[in-house]
């Protein structure tokens, strides 16, 4: 439940939940609905932290295969603080972008917002 209590007690979004029972047990968006109809603002720690591998991320680039990624601490600049973000880039081009500190992961930016800070 790592990746469920990343998202509760971390964020605080409160978009994923445990479903089923026993083994069947699984983490799941609120009434199966789709990952973009919840409050989610795709930080990436819910995969981060899922020790199982029961989450993974989809990537942009077209073909799903193992990169050999490079993940930098950048600065951004967030309402007038700066806030940590670890950048992954494959080829100069940037794969996901995971909020780092206090400021980035409550500021509730979604990948894309963290994107354009980042690239500005």
């Amino acid at each position: 439940g790592l990746c469920v209590r990343s998202c509760r007690e971390v964020m605080d979004i409160h978009a994923l939940g445990l479903m089923g029972r026993g083994f069947t047990t699984e983490p799941s968006p609120a009434f199966a609905l789709p990952l973009d109809q919840t409050k989610c603002n795709n930080c990436g720690l819910c995969v981060q932290l899922c020790p199982t591998g029961a989450l993974t991320e989809r990537s942009v680039l077209s073909k799903q295969v193992p990169l050999d990624e490079q993940y930098t601490e950048e600065f951004i600049d967030i309402d007038g603080q700066q806030a940590s973000v670890l950048v992954s880039r494959y080829n100069g081009k940037v794969l996901r972008v995971i909020p780092n500190d206090e400021i980035s992961r409550s500021a509730g930016l979604s990948r894309d917002q963290l994107i354009d800070l980042l690239n500005n």
